[in-house]
């Protein structure tokens, strides 16, 4: 049975790395070496964009640690995000892993349990700021109720004794992680899809309770988000979230772009979609020279010049996936054109849906269609535009009348003559209108209209068995 999610890559326990389709193994062996050689304990970022694979990478990453020795923690910051106490989930972790003595672990929890829910945001603070004085008060308790207030005033008569018990609780977890022979290494993943709060309450309590030689954080983050999060906390948008990050971050670190090509080779075969593609039912259309990798270098090389990372070329993919079986197996598909409908839909909607209503007369939609393909395809690509044009308007101009009934041509026969010329090559007029007259005269094999492929696309058509 097929699965409407793209499935998980298989992690294998003695070899991780062994279905990674994007040749990661080597940073997880430079991060690994760093990691031995600077084992007093320190956090580091991985940070790429949402959608380049750092969780699948991490994951990875995580069992290739435990290959190599290392006791390891993956806490997923946004499924833990519904709790209130990152201090309590984060000790759980830690527990969890049952090293050294079970007395000490409690006793650090006891320590622990001294730092209430309400008093940790203002000893952090305080910290952050090295001092408490009457401006620090003010600005903590003003959105405070006044209970809380008189909660804050009693934690700030003892702060001194919270202070001791801060360097008490250090003292112990130091004690506790160095009867591991290597450093202990906590995996900090989605915090930049946690809630404000959340997110900078971890990030606090990370730098002033856990920062002890023997542990080293991972924050698997989009740098960029997580500083949307740090100024949507502070309510200010002057924040300077690098600023503030570096606070926390010691070394830095980022994941080159994988090679684009491999990743969709990948999610054809993973997908299936090559079956559809080298269908021999479309050998008689325009697209069909070649037609498995013409499709490929069309796909890479959109994807390539729109900038588009790795989620969302799976997402656009897997719902190509999903239209092409829903046409019989032996049936024309168009692959091309549902292509590029879809990259519309997924990166100019505004241009899609005037398309699907028909708001666009046919100059309006060449010109739409031109202005969609980015400026570098336009003159340093081998993919026939003027073609796709052409089946495009073709299309478009058999739709159902929502408000114009657009002729491409005037004159009959011999004196036909075809009203529209192509956006992208004088030189390649002759073509485009070859090829519309083509479709006139001929149609287009078991594809009506546009509207056809915008319901499959759309999935309000049924599947063929």
């Amino acid at each position: 049975m097929s699965s409407l999610r793209s499935k998980e890559i298989e992690i294998q326990a003695g070899k991780p790395f062994n279905n990674c389709k994007l040749g990661r193994e080597k940073y997880a062996e430079i991060l690994t070496q760093i990691i031995e050689n600077y084992s007093d304990g320190f956090v580091l970022s991985v940070n790429n964009k949402w959608g380049e694979g750092k969780t699948t990478f991490i994951k990875m990453w995580k069992v290739y640690l435990g290959n190599k020795g290392f006791k390891n923690i993956y806490f997923n910051a946004w499924e833990h995000d519904f709790g209130q106490d990152p201090m309590a989930a984060i000790l759980s972790e830690i527990k969890s892993l049952n090293i050294g003595n079970k007395k000490d672990i409690n006793e650090l929890i006891k320590l622990a349990g001294k730092f209430s829910i309400h008093a940790i945001p203002i000893i952090l603070k305080a910290i952050a700021e090295k001092h408490i004085d009457t401006g620090t008060i003010t600005e903590g308790i003003k959105d405070l109720s006044q209970k809380a207030i008189e909660a804050f005033q009693e934690e700030v008569n003892d702060y001194e004794k919270k202070k001791i018990s801060l360097e008490s609780f250090k003292k112990l977890l130091e004690e506790y992680v160095t009867t591991l022979d290597k450093p202990l290494v906590f995996i900090i993943d989605e915090l930049d899809r946690c809630n404000p709060k959340y997110a900078v309450e971890v990030l606090e309590i990370i730098k002033h309770f856990f920062s002890v030689p023997g542990i080293v954080f991972v924050l698997s983050i989009d740098k960029e988000q997580l500083g949307n999060a740090i100024r949507g906390y502070y309510g200010s948008d002057r924040i300077d979230a690098d600023e503030y990050l570096r606070r926390f971050i010691d070394l830095e670190y980022s994941l080159p772009r994988p090679k684009v090509d491999e990743f969709i080779r990948y999610l054809f075969e993973k997908s299936g979609m090559n079956v559809f593609i080298k269908n021999p039912k479309r050998q008689n259309t325009y697209f069909a020279r070649n037609e498995s990798d013409q499709f490929f270098t069309m796909a890479n090389t959109f994807f390539l010049h729109t900038n588009s990372d790795l989620r969302s070329i799976e997402k656009i993919l897997f719902h190509l996936s999903i239209v092409l079986k829903s046409f019989s197996p032996t049936s024309r598909t168009l692959p091309e054109v549902l292509f590029i409908l879809l990259l519309m839909k997924f990166k100019n909607k505004s241009i899609y849906e005037k398309i699907t209503i028909r708001e666009l007369k046919p100059n309006e939609l060449l010109k739409a269609f031109y202005e969609f393909i980015p400026a570098e395809l336009k003159v340093n690509s081998n993919i026939k535009f003027h073609a796709l044009e052409a089946m495009l308007l073709f299309l478009y101009s058999k739709s159902p009348n929502y408000g114009g009934d657009y002729n491409l041509w005037k004159g009959q026969g011999a004196n036909e003559v075809v009203i529209y010329k192509s956006q992208f090559d004088s030189q390649n007029n002759q073509n485009f209108t070859e090829l519309l007259s083509t479709y006139r005269r001929e149609g287009i094999e078991g594809i009506e209209n546009l509207n056809f492929l915008i319901n499959k696309i759309e999935l309000t058509e049924r599947f063929v068995e």
